[in-house]
């Protein structure tokens, strides 16, 4: 008995240390496909890192690009003030035109009746007939000129 038990003890230590090979050969197998899946997790998160980078490159071409059309509109703002002056003062100019040209009118109208009235003060019938008698006069000699040739 004590030789079958030496030949099992035997046959035993042989299966054992075979599990112990292949557990070893397993652990080699199972660390070698872990280090390649960390080599692929270093991989990507590097690729991560060089894609956060370029994200933040943009970002700050967005940002600057922000800051510009802030720019133009605080400039389009202050446009915008300006032709919103400009716009009341031209109203105010128009309004001053009309005013003028109502008043002118007004004026010439005035103007008109003063020398009307002082044409007629002035003006005596006695120089009305002169001045007839002179155009007449004048009529008559170039009437006479214009029959003689």
């Amino acid at each position: 008995m004590d030789q079958e038990l030496k030949a099992m003890l035997e046959s035993i230590q042989d299966e054992l240390k075979s599990v112990k090979e292949n557990q070893e050969t397993f652990a080699r197998e199972v660390n070698l496909r872990f280090d390649s899946v960390d080599n692929r997790l270093n991989v990507v998160d590097n690729r991560l890192n060089v894609m956060d980078d370029r994200f933040d490159v943009m970002d700050n071409r967005f940002n600057a690009m922000d800051d510009r059309f802030d720019a133009m509109d605080n400039r389009f703002n202050v446009m915008d003030d300006r032709f919103d002056a400009m716009d009341g003062k031209l109203d105010g100019i128009k309004s001053q035109l009309d005013r003028i040209e109502a008043e002118s009118n007004d004026d010439i109208v005035a103007l008109l009746e003063s020398i009307s009235g002082k044409i007629e003060a002035l003006a005596t019938k006695e120089d009305v007939e002169y001045l007839a008698g002179r155009v007449g006069k004048t009529e008559l000699e170039i009437d006479r000129l214009k029959r003689a040739k």
